[in-house]
């Protein structure tokens, strides 16, 4: 089965994932190894995968706030931390990748990744600038261990559920890199401003790859990186009231807003999922036209049947020297003179 696009951006074409799919032991791992399914429990990046990748960062970073507002840091974590387990392990037990389940778990560890940055720069915290670069160094870490891990793969997990536990690791990074440098632009440019410088960066990765032939894992992992301070500078400048140049929305009506658009998305995405796995009908095989059908075989007539009688006068009439005999019931035929 054809690997998702996240799994050819990652690096997936090694050795190791190669024999799993093929239902092989890789080499040196021994009878133990657990060959992985062939199918990706990710989704590929196509750009409704980008368009709901910034909704979900926006709502994260709303919700956030909301969460902290109505709880306070320690209950409000607590209450993300467990909803984003929650969402993993369903994630995780699936053996395919199922809208409805993918991306509920990108929005919930949207929700805590936001709210471990914005608990970070909580008065008596860290500023924003340096929480921006702790959650940098922490992406950074995670990536170089994702690239690790896949050149000494081990025969004790499968590869592929490793894999995307780097990806889920490297997904709450990005949610708080994202916040923090959201509310460090906010607070040094203005929401609008602020909104249209990340926005040029973002393009970047897209740009390099398809005009100057940057790599495909490298165009992915940063534009995963840059659109999250996107999403959540745009949520957080509709939800901030008009004295801070925003648009007063609120954060719980900007939430609301947000959930009802991503999960019409997540519907979208399932009804393509859904399409794109139904089974082709049965294919006519190539050759030659077969010839067709001659049609029903004339049934023989039933013994006593006015048939039956018809033609024993005619075969009658025909060893006699007569001819054939009239049928009955019909006018013979007049002689000549």
């Amino acid at each position: 089965m054809e690997r998702s696009s996240q799994e050819r951006a990652a690096g997936a074409d090694t050795a190791p994932i190669a024999a799993a799919r093929a239902g092989q032991p890789a080499a040196g791992a021994g009878p133990a190894a657990a060959p992985a399914s062939g199918r990706s429990r990710l989704p590929d990046a196509t750009p409704w995968f980008w368009i709901t990748q910034i909704l979900t960062a926006g709502v994260g970073g709303t919700t956030a706030d909301v969460l902290l507002r109505l709880a306070g840091p320690v209950l409000a974590t607590a209450l993300a931390l467990f909803a984003a387990a929650t969402a993993l392990v369903a994630q995780f037990r699936t053996d395919r990748h199922t809208a409805w389940v993918y991306w509920p778990a990108v929005t919930a560890v949207s929700v805590a990744g936001a709210i471990a940055a914005d608990a970070s720069h909580t008065p008596g915290g860290v500023s924003h600038p340096v929480a921006a670069g702790v959650f940098g160094l922490a992406a950074a870490v995670t990536l170089a261990g994702r690239r690790t891990g896949e050149r000494a793969p081990t025969a004790c997990r499968p590869l592929r559920s490793r894999r995307e536990a780097f990806h889920w690791a490297t997904l709450l990074t990005a949610c708080g890199l994202g916040t923090a440098l959201a509310d460090a632009a906010v607070r040094g440019l203005g929401h609008v401003t602020a909104c249209a410088v990340l926005a040029l960066p973002a393009a970047v990765p897209a740009i390099g790859a398809l005009r100057f032939g940057l790599r495909p894992s490298a165009a992915f992992w940063s534009a995963y990186l840059l659109i999250r301070p996107l999403g959540a500078c745009c949520a957080d400048g509709m939800a901030a009231p008009l004295a801070r140049g925003g648009l007063g929305w609120g954060a719980g009506p900007v939430s609301t807003l947000l959930a009802v658009v991503l999960a019409g998305l997540i519907g979208r995405l399932a009804d393509e999922q859904r399409t794109a796995g139904t089974p082709p009908g049965p294919r006519t095989p190539a050759g030659p036209t077969p010839p067709k059908h001659p049609g029903p075989a004339r049934r023989p007539p039933l013994p006593g049947s006015d048939e039956v009688s018809v033609a024993a006068q005619r075969t009658a009439g025909q060893a006699a020297g007569g001819g054939p005999r009239a049928a009955p019931g019909s006018r013979p035929a007049a002689r000549r003179s």
